[in-house]
């Protein structure tokens, strides 16, 4: 049986009364699911990963996460549980450290384990995205494109998150690369049984590495639910029409 992670009720957003953003979302989340939200520029998007990862907060409505530990949680605790990866890796990663020491940054400040322990893990999780030993020392500044994001997504995946939020994630990659990405992602979101949110506009991608699809316009839900569903009886013309688009 599945088990909820989270829930939006009415939830709304926006940063003016004249100016919304989200308008009266409801859907839920579920434990190890992977959530693909769609839509145009402009539809909301980013601004629903932004409000599920607490960078900014309803501005009406409820969000719930369900969370069986009920401890207080430290600052530390708190960041590992939702990690975010944003459009542009480059910008997330900082120029002169490298790969390696990407990644065992992180380890090192999150978790209690001897070195050893962390080098074999930094070494498995490089390796499992699609990173050649052959890059491991070089700065992160010579990376490809394709590289870079590779990374951003090992250096969340390494941290165990409880959920996962990836804003575009191939939107600045080729087709190919694109596929050798999502393939990889969806490969460690099935290992790990992470629960993972995904931003994307490409319907094509959504198919393939998610269990579930939202479609928001103009920061309504357009249409929910699996991608059988949605492909063989459209919710609504938009629906219709963003599905003819990308066929």
């Amino acid at each position: 049986m599945k088990k909820l992670f989270c829930s939006l009720k009415n939830l709304s957003f926006h940063y003016s009364v004249n100016k919304p953003i989200l308008k009266q979302l409801n859907l839920d989340l579920y434990k190890g699911e992977c959530l693909a939200i769609l839509g145009g520029s402009g539809s909301g998007k980013s601004t629903l990963g932004h409000l599920l990862a607490g960078f900014l907060e309803p501005s009406s409505g409820e969000l719930t996460f369900y969370n069986q530990d009920k401890k207080e949680l430290n600052d530390l605790e708190k960041f590992r549980q939702k990690q975010m990866v944003f459009q542009d890796p480059a910008s997330a990663l900082t120029p002169f450290y490298t790969p390696f020491k990407t990644l065992y940054e992180v380890i090192k400040l999150h978790f209690e384990m001897s070195k050893k322990e962390m080098e074999e893990r930094v070494k498995k999780t490089l390796i499992q995205f699609g990173l050649a030993e052959a890059i491991f020392y070089k700065k992160n500044s010579t990376l490809s494109g394709g590289e870079k994001q590779r990374l951003v997504m090992a250096r969340a995946f390494c941290l165990n998150p409880e959920l996962l939020i990836l804003d575009e994630p191939v939107s600045s990659c080729d087709v190919l690369l694109q596929k050798s990405i999502l393939s990889t992602l969806k490969e460690q979101i099935k290992e790990q049984g992470t629960t993972v949110v995904i931003i994307l506009h490409d319907i094509h991608q959504a198919i393939f590495i998610a269990d579930t699809l939202c479609l928001l316009h103009k920061g309504q839900i357009e249409a929910y639910g699996s991608s059988k569903s949605l492909l063989s009886t459209p919710q609504s013309p938009y629906t219709e029409k963003f599905i003819v688009a990308f066929s």
